[in-house]
């Protein structure tokens, strides 16, 4: 009688072991990716309902400018910081933002669809300070397009400034000598004096031989120290 009893014990803490292991590969709760662990890049979903967007975020991911967010791969042994901000609340000092991510898929919803200049404008200084590393190359090719009205491509400016985009300086001084648009030539060379430390005393508004003398010397100089690094 014993032994019965006790070989009921041992195959029912067999039966609670199985459960255990098994139940979540049967059942499909691995993980919440749906997958065992490996490495992907996808796109990730942007759920809307109306009045409110909500985005689902996870440390890796960065909105782009189509309104979802997307995880970013990045090479085994590099510094994520090159590639991306990081997860909102545990960003460096100098990449911390208020923005929501909600905020920033709006705003480029507003850059898609809208004409109104002021609001286009309003929306790239929330993607400006939202200093989201992999808006990098989004953020050259918006202050470089000069269909974009001033105020777009000078808030453009302002944000290569906020994620320490030492490697586009050659595109903050080509801004600033852009022809027409005092207001860009003003914040790329913000940014430009923010990224180098150094302050060359460019007016934006002077006339154009002042400014291209200006901007001659700081071809000619090599900034030796980055008070924003970028990793």
């Amino acid at each position: 009688m014993q032994n019965k009893a006790m070989w009921i014990i041992i195959l029912a803490v067999l039966g609670v072991i199985a459960v255990v292991m098994y139940a979540p590969k049967v059942f499909g709760t691995a993980d919440s990716s749906g997958n065992s662990g490996s490495r992907t890049t996808r796109p990730r979903g942007v759920s809307r309902t109306p009045g409110r967007t909500t985005v689902r975020e996870t440390p890796g991911t960065v909105i782009r400018p189509d309104g979802t967010t997307e995880e970013v791969e990045i090479p085994e042994g590099a510094n994520p910081l090159l590639y991306t901000s990081g997860p909102r609340s545990e960003r460096p000092e100098h990449l911390r933002t208020t923005n929501t991510a909600e905020d920033v898929v709006e705003a480029f919803e507003v850059l898609r669809e809208s004409d109104d200049p002021v609001e286009r404008e309003v929306a790239m200084l929330t993607i400006a300070r939202d200093k989201e590393k992999a808006n990098k190359e989004y953020l050259v090719e918006m202050m470089r397009d000069t269909s974009q009205p001033e105020g777009v491509r000078a808030n453009a400016a302002l944000g290569l400034g906020n994620i320490g985009a030492i490697d586009k300086t050659a595109y903050l001084i080509e801004a600033m000598e852009d022809p027409n648009c005092p207001t860009l030539r003003a914040r790329a060379y913000a940014s430009l004096v923010k990224l180098t430390g150094r302050s060359y005393g460019f007016d934006p508004k002077a006339p154009k031989e002042y400014r291209e003398d200006i901007i001659a010397k700081i071809r000619n100089d090599t900034p030796s120290e980055m008070r924003y690094p970028t990793d």
